[in-house]
């Protein structure tokens, strides 16, 4: 019998996530330009010419990548007006991200460490974060914080400190005391 339109959807998400999964690994251990599409295909287990019926190259495999992991990060703050109770909930949400995503933020922390890559990348990644970092400044100017744009800086920059801290220090680091003294800050 043959496949439907839904059954050859599924099997190409499948074939998809898998990629995006083998080619977060390959990018970690090799980084990212001495990774290539036929050694993320032959680790995936499929050919190079099928690599190529999902991801033109490897800069999109990479966009879709990060863009699929940044929206995980910023979905509690999708097209919404930010409250207190949904910005103590992205803070909650994005350490979750850190503790369950290392895969990602490993990937995230290697574009940002690669001069070149990050030049190639940068202008992606801030579109894709202006939009959340404009909300929490918006959020923080209504709660009456001084200098609410240094605010969101400081706290996206603690975020990235903290995860870069939990990836090296794993499983010993602090992570949910930290958590609790940043939303002790926003209380």
């Amino acid at each position: 019998m043959p496949r439907t339109e839904k059954q050859f959807e599924e099997l190409r998400n499948i074939k998809i996530e898998l990629i995006e999964s083998v080619a977060m690994k390959c990018f970690a251990i090799k980084g990212f330009h001495d990774t290539s599409i036929s050694y993320i295909a032959k680790e995936a287990g499929i050919s190079s010419g099928l690599m190529y019926n999902y991801f033109s190259s490897k800069d999109e495999l990479l966009k879709s990548i990060y863009l699929k992991g940044i929206k995980k990060v910023f979905a509690p703050l999708k097209d919404e007006t930010l409250t207190k109770k949904k910005f103590i909930a992205f803070i909650e949400h994005t350490f979750n991200e850190i503790e369950t995503n290392i895969p990602f933020w490993k990937l995230y922390f290697i574009i940002i460490s690669q001069p070149d890559v990050l030049a190639q990348y940068q202008e992606y990644m801030m579109e894709t974060a202006l939009p959340i970092m404009n909300a929490i400044t918006s959020y923080f100017a209504k709660q009456g914080i001084p200098n609410p744009e240094i605010e969101t800086q400081f706290l996206f920059s603690t975020i990235d400190g903290v995860c870069i801290n939990y990836l090296i220090n794993y499983p010993k680091y602090p992570l949910k005391q930290i958590k609790q003294k940043i939303l002790k800050n926003y209380e």
